[in-house]
């Protein structure tokens, strides 16, 4: 699809196509940046950039995160991310019996025998 002069475009609605696009866009010290796969941003979507370029950087700026320091709330609870809610959900719903070892298995060997081939005895430096 091209660009066409005629279209109606706002800077998110422009950020949004070039995105989809697979084009990246930053800021860097007030200049727009950005990273395109070859063949991507034609001479006309660069024209939009280039007359859009205040409006779209706005846009990117509205975008970015700004941290805001809350030493009030600064031992409150958050959220899980995913990693912890999945290993809290391969805890199970009871407390495991080692209290924080989500996983333990143990074997012990009768006889040297019985060792697999390829492991050390302990002590011994010398396989099985």
């Amino acid at each position: 699809m091209t660009l066409s002069a005629d279209t109606a475009r706002t800077p998110e609605t422009l950020v949004a196509d070039l995105r989809e696009r697979g084009v990246q866009l930053w800021e860097d010290g007030g200049r727009l940046r950005f990273r395109a796969p070859r063949g991507v941003l034609t001479d006309e979507w660069r024209e939009a950039l280039a007359a859009h370029k205040e409006a779209v950087l706005a846009c990117l700026r509205a975008e970015s995160l700004t941290v805001v320091r809350d030493p009030e709330h600064r031992y409150d609870p958050f959220p899980l991310t995913d990693v912890q809610s999945a290993y809290l959900l391969g805890l199970g719903a009871r407390p495991s019996p080692t209290e924080g070892w989500a996983a333990r298995s143990t074997r012990r060997w009768s006889t040297p025998s019985s060792i697999p081939h390829g492991w050390s005895r302990p002590g011994t430096g010398s396989s099985a």
